[in-house]
C-alpha cells in the first residue's frame, strides 16, 4: 500500500502515471516542508531525485537536510532576476505570496504579514544552469504567482511530461500560456490543482480523470504514522502488564513498606491555602502593549 504525503493525493494521482518507474526527475516549485504536504516525497523515497525551490528558510533547512540526493534552492521564481517583495505570514506560513493581492486580503481578515524583500530568477534560469535530464513532472504552488512563473521560462523548450499546478487565484489568467505550448488539460478536479500533459502524451490523459481514491490502494501519512504509533503502544503491552505485576507483588511483600511511602508522600504535599488579595492582579500593572 502507498502512503501519500501530498495534501490533495497528488502523488497518488502522479503515481498512476509513474508507479513503474523506479527513478525519475521531478522539479518543485514551492516546495515547503520535504515530508509534510509534500507532492515529491513518495517519489525521492522510491529512489528519485530532483529540484526543490523554497524561498522560505526554516522549510528549506529541512529540505536541505532530508534531501541531499536533491538541489535544493532557496530561491524564489518569477519571471524577471531581481529582488521582490514577500510577504510571509508567520503563523500560516504556506499562505506566503509575492502577490499583492491575496496579501491585502489576508490583511483584511486580520493575518499579521511580515514584509521581506527576496532574490528571485526566472525558471528558465534554473532549467538552463540545473537541468541536464528530462523532468518527469513539474510542481508549481507559489500562492497566486503563477503567471509570472510560467511567463518567466520557454515551455517549447522544457517540457516536462506532466504539470501539476495549484489553480486557486485566477488560473484563467495563466492557462492559456500551456495550452499554447501543446498541453492539455486532465478532467480531474481536487479542488485545489489543475493537471496537464503534453499533447505528446495525451494516452495519459484517462490516468488523470478522477482524484486520489479508494480504488488506488493508499494511505494518508497521517493515518500511517498514527497506525504506527498504535503499533507502538501495542508493543509495549506485556511490558507495561509485567511492571505493574512486579510492583503489585513488591506491595504484597513489603506492607510496612508502602505504609511508609504513603505517609511520607501525605506530609509532603503542598498546602492549598488561598491566594492572597494583594497578589491577584499583578498582571494588570504590566505594560502589554505590542514593541
Amino acid at each position: 500500500m502507498m502512503t501519500s504525503y501530498a495534501q490533495y493525493g497528488e502523488d497518488v494521482v502522479l503515481d498512476r502515471v509513474f508507479g513503474q518507474q523506479p527513478t525519475g526527475f521531478y522539479v518543485d516549485i514551492g516546495a515547503g516542508d520535504p515530508v509534510v504536504d509534500s507532492v515529491t516525497q513518495h517519489f525521492y523515497l522510491k529512489g528519485w531525485n530532483g529540484i526543490n525551490v523554497e524561498p522560505s528558510v526554516e522549510p528549506f533547512e529541512r529540505l536541505a537536510q532530508a534531501r541531499p540526493r536533491d538541489i535544493n534552492l532557496n530561491v524564489a521564481v518569477s519571471d524577471r532576476e531581481g529582488v521582490q517583495l514577500f510577504y510571509q505570514l508567520p503563523l500560516k506560513p504556506g499562505l506566503s505570496t509575492f502577490n499583492s493581492e491575496l496579501a491585502a486580503k489576508y490583511r483584511s481578515e486580520g493575518e499579521r504579514l511580515v514584509e521581506r524583500r527576496i532574490r528571485t530568477v526566472p525558471l528558465r534560469h534554473i532549467c538552463g544552469t540545473q537541468i541536464v535530464e528530462a523532468i518527469d513532472f513539474m510542481k508549481i504552488d507559489v500562492e497566486g504567482h503563477e503567471l509570472e512563473v510560467l511567463i518567466g521560462t520557454d515551455w517549447r523548450r522544457w517540457r516536462p511530461r506532466v504539470l501539476v499546478i495549484e489553480a486557486g487565484w485566477h488560473a484563467e489568467r495563466w492557462e492559456p500560456i500551456l495550452l499554447d505550448a501543446g498541453y492539455l488539460r486532465g478532467a480531474l478536479r481536487d479542488n485545489c490543482n489543475h493537471f496537464y500533459v503534453r499533447e505528446e502524451d495525451r494516452d495519459w490523459l484517462h490516468l488523470l480523470q478522477q482524484p486520489a481514491n479508494v480504488t488506488d490502494n493508499y494511505i494518508r501519512y497521517d493515518l500511517h504514522r498514527a497506525l504506527e504509533q498504535s503499533r507502538e503502544w501495542e508493543t509495549m503491552g506485556p511490558v507495561i502488564t509485567n511492571i505493574a505485576r512486579a510492583l503489585n507483588r513488591f506491595k504484597c511483600g513489603h506492607p510496612r513498606i508502602v505504609s511508609l511511602a504513603k505517609a511520607a508522600h501525605a506530609l509532603c504535599r503542598p498546602n492549598t491555602l488561598r491566594p492572597s488579595s494583594r497578589n491577584q492582579n499583578v498582571a494588570g500593572d504590566i505594560d502589554t502593549k505590542p514593541l
